[in-house]
């Protein structure tokens, strides 16, 4: 077994050390940067590249099932470091993490019958395209609008309840 390992990186040809490293760069980047997964997609067809190019080589099959095992372990490591550093490092500490809840603490979550606000008004927190947020009385209440877009800060008026979905017009 460790014979295959040494052979393994021993005798590797200098394109397969360039695929399997861009791979890895590309891997280590994509877990960084937020994007579309341009660079995990790119790092999967380089690492797959570098893997094909071994096996060209001369590898055997140990040999190959080594390397995938390894990239295997790596991306599973790299994972686990990201995840650790998310919660408690640096990245935690960045704005790739979103540790604050968007709601605030006097948001309503009542998923109860909300009829008791039928007739009341309020005022939009949030622009209601056609969904948004209306304070009524002391309480933050996520709505629709009856009708167009409504700016923030519009005086609105509750015209129908249907269980937790509340209704608002312009007034």
């Amino acid at each position: 077994m460790w014979n295959e390992i040494i052979t393994l990186f021993s005798e590797m040809d200098t394109l397969s050390i360039i695929f399997l490293s861009v791979g890895l760069a590309l891997g280590i980047i994509e877990a960084v940067v937020p994007g579309f997964g341009i660079f995990g997609i790119m790092s999967i067809i380089m690492t797959i590249t570098g893997v094909i190019f071994r096996i060209v080589a001369g590898a055997s099959i140990t040999q190959v099932f080594i390397l995938v095992s390894l990239f295997i372990v790596f991306v599973l490591l790299l994972i686990l470091v990201f995840t650790y550093s998310a919660r408690f490092g640096l990245l935690s500490r960045s704005g790739l993490v979103e540790n604050h809840s968007t709601i605030s603490a006097d948001y309503s979550n009542d998923k109860n019958n909300f009829a008791h606000l039928l007739g009341k008004e309020g005022v939009t927190q949030t622009i209601c395209k056609p969904v948004g947020k209306v304070m009524i009385g002391d309480l933050v209440y996520q709505v629709f609008s009856n009708g167009p877009y409504l700016s923030k800060g519009s005086y609105v008026k509750v015209i129908e309840v249907d269980g937790s979905n509340i209704i608002v017009k312009k007034i």
